[in-house]
């Protein structure tokens, strides 16, 4: 019988289970109504060919199997952090989470994700002195099988991200985000958005002059679905970008996902080829 303490923050009450300490790495998931996909994602943290991490993993009040899932996989797992809580939406669970996390770098993965088994090992080998923030290049798999590299090269500048390039909208996928835990902590989601709380952060970030630098290799395995939440919440993601930029100063003329009309989304589209090709 898994025994979990209740424990109470700023966001209200939850429950916690803990074993193991602290590694190097926390790989930090929240779960909701994952139960198709969870197993395949742990599955891909347990055959890391580095062991120096933990999982701080959130069930987000979900109706389903899930943490039955979670729960029958947590013995193969020597340092974890369990937390069960009320559906509250996954920004406000990655903060609850970036605040239980042990390790000295926090890595996201999204729960219908998979990390390629060399993820740790590239972390480990890509870090450096002074940067605090890193992204990475990650194999998008679509549901009829199909696959890409993303983001395109364009969109870096002798390896980092700019500003610039995130006027358009987020070509970086959220799964790949490697932050060092007490600088991430200081910063934290915007926890008024509900969407989009990547994008607001990574602008944030750059706005705040910390560097995002791109790492080398694939680390990350990004499935589009039907059911995502960029499919099923479209629009309403589109306004949180929206806000996203608003909040930190910059227009939203530009900003490709808010725009309905073709025409101009064309025309943006070629100045966007344009303009971070200069």
């Amino acid at each position: 019988m898994l025994s979990l303490v209740k424990e109470t923050d700023s966001y209200g009450d939850f429950e916690v289970f803990r074993k193991g300490g602290a590694k190097f790495f926390s790989f930090l998931i929240s779960a909701y109504n994952a139960e198709k996909f969870i197993r395949g994602c742990l599955e891909s943290i347990i055959k890391q060919d580095n062991s120096d991490y933990e999982l701080v993993i959130l069930d987000d009040g979900s109706t389903d199997k899930t943490l039955n899932v979670i729960i029958s996989m947590i013995s193969k797992f020597d340092n974890i952090v369990l937390i069960k809580q009320s559906n509250m939406g996954l920004t406000k669970s990655l903060n609850r989470g970036i605040k239980h996390a042990r390790g000295e770098w926090v890595v996201r993965c999204d729960a219908d994700d998979v990390n390629k088994f060399t993820r740790i090992s590239q972390l480990s080998s890509g870090i450096e002195n002074g940067i605090n923030f890193y992204t990475a290049y990650a194999e998008l798999i679509n549901d009829e099988g199909s696959k890409s590299i993303v983001p395109r090269s364009l969109y870096f500048k002798k390896g980092k991200v700019e500003l610039r390039s995130l006027v358009f909208g987020n070509p970086y996928v959220h799964g790949t985000l490697l932050a060092k835990r007490n600088v991430l902590c200081s910063y934290m989601y915007d926890d008024t958005l509900k969407y989009s709380q990547d994008y607001e952060l990574l602008v944030r970030l750059l706005r705040s002059g910390e560097t995002v630098k791109c790492l080398d290799g694939i680390h990350y395995e990004f499935h589009r679905r039907d059911e995502s939440i960029g499919n099923r919440y479209s629009v309403q993601q589109a306004d949180c970008a929206r806000q996203a930029l608003v909040k930190n100063g910059i227009s939203p003329r530009f900003q490709l996902v808010s725009r309905k009309s073709r025409v101009v989304r064309f025309f943006i589209f070629i100045f966007r080829e344009i303009f971070l090709k200069t």
